[in-house]
């Protein structure tokens, strides 16, 4: 499908501003976790409050373009714009814990983050008919969200205790389901790459799901030597992987958008996958 010019100017202007916001909140939020600055959290975390409202309009006019007509297209993006709203929600109401401006229990500051995923529970069922269909062959993703989906709530269960000051003691303990999960999903990458490996006509060896994976077990990594050695490691150096990334997206999307004028999908297909 090739899609308008203008639209596709516009669905990469709302990428970049996404990226850019979201980028500018961890180089804020890392600074003020190493207590560079004593600016409040609140104002700290606009950026990533800007980057998470961009997403679901990025994606809906993404559909706009590409499935207007499409019979799921408008309940995924219910649940998109639920899962959004949920973690607003929760940045805003957890920094306001971190002000002290709030005197809640982080039980209750989490309960957002319980309903984005409850929503993305929603999303799961919805897609297992059509990704366990023989002819559709997708049973490795269907594993995958299942997989992501009991990781995160055991790190969400596990984070609460923590934070309440509860069990466990170590951040460290906390981020093992995520850890796991990710652990399993390159394992799982592999095998499915090993048998159906072409040597006559090889995929590509790394797509954008094992790069962001693999630079989130490095991300843990970082925070369990940080937590459980040496907690001297600034919050900086734990995001500069993710940053690193992120700077590349950038810098490829503001080439796109200034010197090709490819388009959204150039990105997302053949540069990202």
């Amino acid at each position: 499908m090739t899609l308008g010019i203008d639209n596709e100017k516009r669905l990469q202007i709302l990428t970049l501003g996404g990226l850019i916001s979201f980028f500018s909140g961890i180089i804020l939020g890392t600074i003020k976790a190493d207590e560079w600055t004593e600016a409040a959290w609140i104002t700290v975390m606009i950026p990533l409050i800007v980057s998470i409202g961009i997403g679901p309009i990025a994606m809906h006019c993404y559909f706009d373009m590409t499935c207007p007509r499409g019979k799921s297209r408008q309940f995924v993006l219910i649940i998109i714009y639920n899962i959004a709203i949920s973690f607003i929600i929760f940045v805003i109401l957890g920094s306001l814990v971190l002000d002290d401006y709030v005197d809640i229990s982080w039980s209750i500051a989490l309960i957002p983050i319980w309903y984005g995923l409850i929503a993305y529970f929603l999303f799961i069922c919805f897609m297992l008919p059509g990704l366990l269909n023989p002819e559709v062959n997708m049973q490795r993703q269907a594993f995958l969200l299942f997989l992501w989906f009991f990781a995160f709530c055991s790190f969400l269960v596990m984070l609460t205790f923590y934070l309440d000051k509860d069990s466990p003691d170590s951040f460290a303990v906390v981020v093992i389901p995520i850890l796991i999960a990710s652990s399993i999903q390159i394992t799982v990458w592999g095998i499915s790459k090993y048998k159906t490996w072409n040597s006559e006509s090889p995929d590509k060896l790394i797509t954008s799901e094992v790069l962001i994976v693999f630079i989130l077990i490095i991300t843990e990594i970082l925070i369990i030597l940080r937590t459980a050695v040496s907690s001297s490691i600034p919050a900086i150096v734990i995001a500069t992987p993710g940053l690193i990334f992120l700077l590349y997206w950038i810098g490829f999307s503001i080439y796109e958008i200034i010197f090709k004028g490819a388009g959204y999908e150039t990105l997302s297909n053949e540069t990202l996958n």
